[in-house]
């Protein structure tokens, strides 16, 4: 009787070396991973090029959507706190009343001089 070999589940480790993001790992299931590795051993030279940046393609837009979703759970997070903590902005200050000075309002007023009928000639 022959034995069966049993399929390997889960993913399975790929490792690519990009310019300028260094050595990354790209973890796919078994037939992606066999594929690449196929593509890698028959592809010229062009379409190693072409792949390389379908790839380096994929790498950082895989990091923009994890940024992305970190400051999204970020955001989530500041909401619900914001809306635990019961506080308003105390808004625009009073100004402060007008007060009289001491001296000016003590002092006698002085009395204005009517102007004189008599016209100059």
């Amino acid at each position: 009787m022959e034995k069966k070999s049993k399929k390997k589940t889960g993913f399975t480790k790929v490792p690519m070396a990009l310019p300028k993001a260094g050595s990354i790992s790209l973890f796919t299931n078994g037939t992606v991973a066999a594929a690449i590795k196929r593509f890698a051993e028959d592809a010229t030279l062009f379409d190693a090029v072409k792949m390389h940046q379908v790839f380096e393609a994929m790498y950082i837009q895989g990091k923009r959507d994890g940024a992305r979703e970190a400051f999204s759970e970020i955001d989530l997070g500041m909401a619900a706190a914001k809306k635990l903590v019961k506080h308003k902005n105390p808004g625009r200050p009073r100004s402060p009343k007008a007060a009289k000075p001491i001296a000016a309002s003590k002092a006698p007023r002085r009395r204005k001089r009517k102007k004189s009928k008599r016209s100059s000639k």
